[in-house]
Protein backbone atom coordinates (compact mmCIF):
# COMPACT_ATOMS: atom_id res chain seq x y z
CA UNK A 1 0.00 0.00 0.00
CA UNK A 2 1.45 3.06 -1.15
CA UNK A 3 2.24 5.61 2.01
CA UNK A 4 0.99 9.65 1.09
CA UNK A 5 3.45 12.30 1.79
CA UNK A 6 2.44 15.18 3.98
CA UNK A 7 5.66 17.89 3.22
CA UNK A 8 6.71 19.90 5.87
CA UNK A 9 7.98 23.30 4.75
CA UNK A 10 8.84 26.97 6.15
CA UNK A 11 8.30 29.68 4.15
CA UNK A 12 11.28 30.71 2.22
CA UNK A 13 13.71 28.23 4.16
CA UNK A 14 15.57 27.01 1.03
CA UNK A 15 16.61 30.44 0.46
CA UNK A 16 17.82 30.42 3.82
CA UNK A 17 19.54 27.26 3.79
CA UNK A 18 21.51 28.47 0.68
CA UNK A 19 22.51 32.12 2.20
CA UNK A 20 23.65 30.00 5.04
CA UNK A 21 25.83 27.41 3.06
CA UNK A 22 28.36 30.67 3.04
CA UNK A 23 28.44 30.39 6.69
CA UNK A 24 29.56 27.27 7.16
CA UNK A 25 28.90 23.65 8.29
CA UNK A 26 27.81 24.65 11.85
CA UNK A 27 25.44 26.68 10.54
CA UNK A 28 23.65 24.72 7.64
CA UNK A 29 23.45 21.77 10.45
CA UNK A 30 21.56 24.00 12.41
CA UNK A 31 18.45 24.84 9.84
CA UNK A 32 18.88 21.71 7.80
CA UNK A 33 18.78 19.49 11.39
CA UNK A 34 17.48 21.08 14.30
CA UNK A 35 14.65 23.43 12.61
CA UNK A 36 13.46 21.17 10.08
CA UNK A 37 13.67 18.14 12.91
CA UNK A 38 12.16 20.01 15.99
CA UNK A 39 9.26 22.12 13.18
CA UNK A 40 8.17 18.44 11.65
CA UNK A 41 8.30 16.50 15.10
CA UNK A 42 5.87 19.55 16.34
CA UNK A 43 3.63 19.11 13.30
CA UNK A 44 3.68 15.32 13.90
CA UNK A 45 2.16 15.91 17.61
CA UNK A 46 -0.57 18.18 16.13
CA UNK A 47 -0.90 15.56 13.77
CA UNK A 48 -1.57 12.75 16.04
CA UNK A 49 -3.56 15.13 18.71
CA UNK A 50 -5.69 15.88 15.59
CA UNK A 51 -6.50 12.60 13.56
CA UNK A 52 -9.83 10.90 14.36
CA UNK A 53 -9.27 7.68 16.17
CA UNK A 54 -11.92 4.47 15.83
CA UNK A 55 -8.73 1.89 15.46
CA UNK A 56 -6.02 4.16 16.48
CA UNK A 57 -4.26 2.60 13.38
CA UNK A 58 -4.00 5.84 11.62
CA UNK A 59 -2.24 7.60 14.25
CA UNK A 60 0.29 4.70 14.94
CA UNK A 61 0.99 4.83 11.36
CA UNK A 62 2.38 8.55 11.36
CA UNK A 63 5.90 8.96 11.06
CA UNK A 64 8.57 11.33 10.53
CA UNK A 65 11.56 11.03 8.11
CA UNK A 66 13.34 13.63 7.43
CA UNK A 67 16.75 14.38 4.92
CA UNK A 68 18.30 17.68 4.25
CA UNK A 69 16.21 20.46 4.56
CA UNK A 70 13.28 18.84 4.53
CA UNK A 71 10.86 16.16 6.51
CA UNK A 72 8.26 14.36 5.49
CA UNK A 73 5.20 12.85 7.63
CA UNK A 74 4.20 9.88 6.46
CA UNK A 75 0.72 7.37 7.76
CA UNK A 76 -1.75 4.82 5.96
CA UNK A 77 -2.79 5.59 2.45
CA UNK A 78 -6.57 5.82 3.96
CA UNK A 79 -5.83 8.95 5.70
CA UNK A 80 -5.82 11.02 2.42
CA UNK A 81 -10.06 9.63 2.36
CA UNK A 82 -10.62 10.84 5.58
CA UNK A 83 -8.71 13.99 4.78
CA UNK A 84 -10.90 14.90 1.24
CA UNK A 85 -14.14 12.81 1.96
CA UNK A 86 -15.50 10.24 -0.38
CA UNK A 87 -18.54 10.24 -2.53
CA UNK A 88 -20.93 7.90 -2.78
CA UNK A 89 -19.68 4.40 -4.25
CA UNK A 90 -20.24 0.83 -4.42
CA UNK A 91 -18.24 -1.85 -2.50
CA UNK A 92 -17.44 -5.24 -4.45
CA UNK A 93 -15.74 -8.09 -2.55
CA UNK A 94 -11.85 -7.97 -3.78
CA UNK A 95 -11.43 -12.04 -2.91
CA UNK A 96 -14.64 -14.51 -3.36
CA UNK A 97 -18.14 -13.62 -4.08
CA UNK A 98 -19.51 -12.28 -1.13
CA UNK A 99 -18.67 -9.11 1.36
CA UNK A 100 -19.17 -10.66 4.55
CA UNK A 101 -19.97 -8.07 7.55
CA UNK A 102 -21.79 -8.33 10.53
CA UNK A 103 -24.84 -5.73 11.08
CA UNK A 104 -26.75 -5.84 14.70
CA UNK A 105 -25.81 -9.39 15.71
CA UNK A 106 -26.55 -10.95 12.36
CA UNK A 107 -24.02 -12.09 9.66
CA UNK A 108 -24.44 -10.22 6.47
CA UNK A 109 -23.33 -11.34 2.43
CA UNK A 110 -23.86 -9.53 -0.12
CA UNK A 111 -22.23 -9.55 -3.74
CA UNK A 112 -22.13 -5.54 -3.13
CA UNK A 113 -23.15 -2.43 -0.74
CA UNK A 114 -23.82 1.27 -1.91
CA UNK A 115 -21.48 3.35 0.73
CA UNK A 116 -23.23 6.39 1.28
CA UNK A 117 -19.33 8.42 1.22
CA UNK A 118 -17.87 10.25 4.00
CA UNK A 119 -17.61 13.72 4.71
CA UNK A 120 -13.89 15.45 4.28
CA UNK A 121 -11.91 16.15 7.74
CA UNK A 122 -9.34 18.25 7.24
CA UNK A 123 -7.43 17.47 10.59
CA UNK A 124 -3.97 18.06 8.87
CA UNK A 125 -5.01 21.84 8.15
CA UNK A 126 -6.39 22.29 11.47
CA UNK A 127 -3.03 20.94 12.78
CA UNK A 128 -0.33 23.22 11.30
CA UNK A 129 -3.14 26.33 11.68
CA UNK A 130 -2.47 25.45 15.30
CA UNK A 131 0.92 24.93 15.64
CA UNK A 132 2.02 27.99 13.47
CA UNK A 133 2.88 29.70 16.36
CA UNK A 134 4.93 27.80 17.54
CA UNK A 135 6.95 27.27 14.13
CA UNK A 136 7.15 30.75 14.36
CA UNK A 137 8.96 30.86 17.39
CA UNK A 138 11.15 27.86 16.48
CA UNK A 139 11.95 30.04 13.53
CA UNK A 140 12.50 33.44 15.47
CA UNK A 141 14.61 31.02 18.22
CA UNK A 142 17.10 29.59 16.06
CA UNK A 143 17.59 32.24 13.37
CA UNK A 144 18.79 34.17 16.12
CA UNK A 145 21.76 31.31 16.78
CA UNK A 146 21.85 31.58 12.78
CA UNK A 147 23.09 34.77 12.89
CA UNK A 148 25.66 34.52 16.04
CA UNK A 149 27.11 31.68 14.06
CA UNK A 150 27.58 33.43 10.85
CA UNK A 151 28.74 37.06 11.71
CA UNK A 152 29.89 35.65 14.86
CA UNK A 153 29.27 36.24 18.72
Amino acid sequence: MELPQITVRFDQIEQAVQGLRAGGDAARAVVEGDIVRTGATIVLQKLKAEAPVRTGRLRQSMVMRSSGSGAGLWGLAYGKLLVEGTHPHEIRPKRGRYLVFERGGTLVFARRVSHPGTKANPFPRRAVRDVQPALRALLQEHGQGMIRLIIGP
